[in-house]
């Protein structure tokens, strides 16, 4: 019996080694991370994107005025959805809510978009638009607290107007219209509306429509983009060393809606898109996908989707993430984790 233990011990042995010799010569073994598990061409300008209920991608297409649905199963564009506005429609923005999606797109005109935008109701099973709401340019669109929130500089180019519009999903008319800093990005939930600008990330209360609460970011802060989920507030900005006169970071800071302060200020590499999901926080930085645990504030992986640069917006479901360009790549990606 000894002998036979010994003898299986010697082959134990013998496979580790063999396999410590193969994975020598086949190279560094990987653990597997996120991967790109399809592309996607939707063709014109992709500009923002949002998951229905049904896992679908809708995304917008600034170049030609419409939506494109790709199909969760077969990764294809399944239908191409044409928005109604009087000039052409430049599609900016989109979210899903109120089942209904929520688009905000600006009027064209002979020279380009105009001051003026809508928000664009459609319904995700038919693809019809059935209300258009006047609204001035809108960058950026919510959903939250049985209400539609959009952002928008104003009718008015002179006095330059910044505000938060709330529609009421049910008469589809702007109840509420909010003074903000200028209206970057809006992420919304059923406590709290949030919006974020140049220098800081304002709170408001649904329930009264007033701010509650400023959170100051970096001065040098422009274009931050802000979203909800895993128990904080995430705004991914751009900001400089401390220091230095070039060189922009990303940074990820985590708001703790409790105490309505910075906890946790995080380097990404980037922060042009932001998602939250799965315990984690997705930031696209340029040319990757960047993951982030919520619950220790550490990244944790990254992969490459484009080698051509490009990669801006990111949207999240269940063991799925998807990335796209609104550089004129017309592509978006799926990535597994």
């Amino acid at each position: 019996m000894k002998r036979r233990l010994a003898g299986v011990a010697i082959l134990g042995v013998a496979v580790w080694l063999l396999v410590q010799v193969m994975g020598s010569a086949l190279g560094p073994q990987v653990t597997a991370g996120p991967q790109v598990t399809a592309t996607v061409h939707v063709g014109g300008l992709p500009s923002d994107a949002a998951l229905d209920q049904t896992g679908n991608l809708w995304v917008t297409d600034r170049d030609g005025g419409t939506l494109s649905r790709i199909d969760a199963v077969t990764n294809s564009v399944a239908d191409v959805v044409p928005l109604s506005v009087a000039g052409g429609a430049d599609p900016v923005s989109i979210a899903v809510g109120e089942g209904s999606l929520w688009v905000g797109a600006n009027t064209r005109d002979e020279t380009g978009p105009t001051l003026s935008g809508w928000l664009l109701r459609i319904d995700p099973g038919s693809g019809k638009q059935f209300a258009a709401i006047p609204l001035g340019i809108a960058p950026s669109v919510a959903v939250g607290a049985g209400a539609v929130w959009v952002t928008s500089l104003g009718d008015d180019p002179d006095t330059g107007q910044r505000t938060l519009a709330r529609i009421d999903p049910t008469s589809n008319r702007v109840v509420a219209t909010i003074p903000v800093v200028c209206p970057c990005s809006v992420a919304a939930d059923e406590s709290a509306v949030w919006v974020a600008g140049p220098g800081s990330v304002m709170r408001i209360d649904p329930a009264t429509n007033r701010k509650v609460a400023e959170v100051d970011l970096p001065p040098e802060v422009n274009m931050p983009e802000v979203a909800m989920g895993a128990g904080a507030v995430w705004v991914a900005y751009y900001g400089l060393p401390l220091g230095a006169f070039g060189g922009l970071t990303g940074h990820l800071a985590r708001i703790d809606p409790a105490t309505n302060t910075i906890v946790a200020d995080i380097p990404t590499g980037g922060a042009n898109g932001l998602a939250v999901g799965a315990d984690s926080v997705w930031i696209t930085t340029g040319q990757s996908l960047t993951r982030v645990d919520a619950r220790t504030n550490a990244v944790v992986s990254e992969v490459t989707v484009s080698n051509a640069g490009g990669v801006d917006g990111v949207a999240v479901s269940e063991h799925t993430v998807w990335v796209w360009s609104t550089t004129g790549k017309d592509t978006v990606w799926r990535i597994a984790y």
